[in-house]
């Protein structure tokens, strides 16, 4: 038995239907899924007492953790107290070398889409023994 050929009056409402249920779709109907905000920051150790020389690492532990789409700057204040001497990936550990005598901080800024949290730890630098 030979095929029936397409109703062209089908197919054309068919086509139509089509293109109105495409185009009612906006793009709007998805959902995007935002991280949580960080509900608390805690560094591990939250002081150092250093002699000039010394190198320690602090950690941070953020709850919730952290999605990958965050930056984390760490910085001494001042400046000529210690160095950062290492940042691993992602901003989680620190690693600093005592340079001067002198007291100070070794601050850290989590900043994502949603905010901004930071985090302090102080820092104590003796000199060496003569």
């Amino acid at each position: 038995m030979p095929a029936t050929p397409p109703n062209r009056t089908v197919q054309r409402a068919l086509a139509a239907a089509a293109v109105l249920l495409l185009s009612s779709c906006n793009g709007s109907d998805s959902t995007a899924v935002e991280a949580e905000p960080i509900a608390s920051i805690t560094t591990t150790p939250t002081s150092l007492a250093l002699t000039v020389g010394d190198t320690a690492s602090v950690s941070v532990t953020t709850t919730p953790a952290l999605a990958s789409n965050r930056t984390v700057k760490w910085t001494v204040t001042p400046a000529t107290l210690a160095s950062i001497t290492n940042v691993a990936p992602m901003g989680a550990r620190v690693s600093v070398k005592a340079l001067a005598p002198g007291t100070g901080s070794l601050d850290l800024t989590f900043t994502t889409p949603q905010q901004q949290v930071s985090a302090t730890v102080f820092v104590i630098v003796k000199s060496a023994a003569p």
